[in-house]
């Protein structure tokens, strides 16, 4: 068995300034700390980090910079899995390693460098091959909360692959090649919450009101005998005169239909505009207006359930879900029976900003939470009647974010002989877009087999051009079933001879580390396929089809 090593609080850092210049000061407050983290993924998602344990396989340059990221960020605890020594290649493209850890190892010396970095996070080190441990001690891996697996090779990459599926643990893949490099995630099943996607169309239901809104709306009298002030008038919210308009357009058509075609929604603009004041017929300027006449999208724009949540709300997780289910599961078939219920997810109780005085934003908020309030009440009850187990809070969580949950099941890791060249995939390589990279991920996953049966990559340890020129007609033999391959870019790629680049290997490591940070928080959606990186042409593809 491994032996496992605690590093040393106490590690003289003195050659290796950006590590040693980086500590912070242990008597600062965590939330000062970890500010910028809080602010992305919340006080929960910060929580989550500072529970996590991670395995790192391999200190290369890709994976102490992965990790670096994951240490300042705040995680519990990592272990570093190398049987490597330091070599001259390492002190080239890995930063954290200093000029006197020449020969040594580089699990320790990386271990090391990083617990430099955040004295709060415990590290650890392991000094032996990755593949011995996937092959001897697959329990190895039980403890952690995830694995990040970088420089690893297809026929390890496999196995891994199925251990800690098999554990439900997830996997970071992440390879650094030269100038391109790819990342890929693997996990059973992710379910997202907060996916937090950069543009939510939330129905408020101006068009819609319920009781308690339409009574809120009727209290502001906008008639011409009104006598309302026209400092008052002018800070009535803009979701009241969707309301009040709504409710009048309505009365005229007796139905609840809101407008479709362009004359229905002129008639709806000129019943807002009819309310305005004015002086000898011209319409005085008033903010409150100017805002509703151009946020009319919330009233009229698409209410349809994005199709990623009806996705999840029809998953076969959802539909069978029993008391034994993921409390996630029991939740969406709440939510999807109050969809039918009501023809709308529960409403979002945090209203835009609106130019109005301070009691009118207030009254229409407070109506909005308490709508919202009652709505979580009754998926309460629905989820109850399935599981009496689940919490408040976290239906009241779900239904916050109701059009933003994503499940996501990434398609296990198979061997590039069991890769399907499916009419998708063929599409790809023949696209002007995709080819180049598809073709990167086809050449890295031969180049692994070249490993196999050479003992290095394709380029690498050669003294003569001739035998790099051999190596790249060794690739395209090997290539020679994949349509669309660029010549220039197998010659490219065997020329750089595997080698780690720090430019690159910082990009890489860096993705790895958010996409870490996705799977460990449960927010925002994590990769789905493979990201190429093209450093050549800075470009990135994610591909679905490895």
């Amino acid at each position: 068995m491994s032996a496992l090593h605690h590093a040393s609080p106490d590690v003289d850092m003195t050659k290796s300034n950006s590590t040693h210049n980086a500590r912070t000061s242990p008597s600062m407050d965590k939330n000062q700390r970890y500010d910028r983290g809080i602010r992305i993924w919340g006080a929960e998602g910060q929580h989550l980090l500072e529970s996590s344990t991670i395995c790192l396989l391999n200190a290369s340059a890709t994976g102490a910079e992965a990790l670096k990221n994951l240490v300042l960020g705040g995680i519990s605890s990592f272990t570093v899995v190398d049987d490597r020594e330091v070599t001259e290649a390492d002190m080239g493209s890995n930063f954290m390693l200093h000029p006197g850890a020449l020969g040594k190892s580089r699990a320790q010396t990386v271990t090391e460098a990083v617990k430099e970095l955040n004295e709060l996070v415990e590290g650890s080190f392991v000094e032996d091959n990755a593949r011995n441990i996937i092959e001897n001690n697959p329990d190895f891996f039980k403890p952690f909360s995830i694995v990040i697996a970088t420089q690893l090779r297809e026929q390890d990459a496999v196995a891994l692959d199925a251990i800690c599926r098999g554990n439900d643990i997830p996997v970071v893949y992440a390879k650094s090649y030269g100038l391109v490099g790819s990342v890929r995630n693997s996990v059973r099943e992710h379910r997202v919450i907060e996916s937090k996607p950069d543009s939510v169309v939330q129905d408020y239901r101006f068009g819609r009101p319920w009781p308690a809104l339409a009574e809120l709306a009727a209290g502001f009298d906008l008639s011409t005998s009104s006598t309302m002030t026209s400092a008052d008038h002018s800070h009535v919210p803009y979701g009241i005169l969707y309301v009040k308009a709504t409710l009048e357009y309505a009365q005229r058509h007796g139905a609840n239909e809101m407008p479709s075609s362009m004359p229905e929604r002129n008639e709806y603009r000129e019943i807002i505009k009819s309310w305005q004041l004015t002086i000898d017929g011209c319409p005085i300027p008033e903010e409150n207006f100017e805002e509703a006449l151009s946020n009319l999208n919330k009233v009229w724009g698409p209410k349809e359930v994005p199709s990623d949540v009806l996705r999840v709300l029809d998953d076969k997780e959802a539909v069978e879900a029993g008391k034994d289910s993921e409390p996630f599961w029991v939740v969406c078939q709440a939510l999807k029976r109050f969809y039918v219920e009501e023809n709308a997810l529960p409403v979002c109780p945090t209203i835009p900003d609106m130019h109005s005085s301070t009691a009118s934003y207030l009254a229409l908020r407070q109506a909005y939470q308490a709508k919202f309030d009652q709505e979580v009440t009754r998926v309460c009850e629905l989820a109850h009647e399935v599981s009496p187990s689940v919490s408040r809070d976290f239906v009241r969580n779900m239904c916050l974010n109701a059009r933003m949950l994503r499940v996501i099941r990434p398609k296990p890791m198979y061997t590039i002989q069991e890769v399907e060249m499916t009419p998708k995939l063929k599409e790809m390589l023949a696209s002007e877009v995709d080819r180049y990279s598809a073709s990167i991920m086809f050449f890295l996953r031969h180049a692994d087999a070249f490993f196999e049966e050479h003992s290095r990559y394709p380029g690498a340890e050669l003294e003569d051009a001739a035998d790099t020129e051999e190596d790249a007609r060794k690739m395209s033999v090997l290539l020679a079933n994949v349509p669309g391959v660029n010549e220039d870019m197998t010659n490219e790629l065997v020329r750089s001879g595997g080698a780690e680049l720090h430019c690159i290997a910082s990009i890489i490591g860096a993705i790895a580390s958010q996409e870490v940070i996705k799977l460990l928080t449960k927010q925002m959606v994590p990769l789905c396929g493979t990201l190429v990186y093209d450093g050549i042409n800075s470009l990135s593809t994610v591909l679905d089809t490895f």
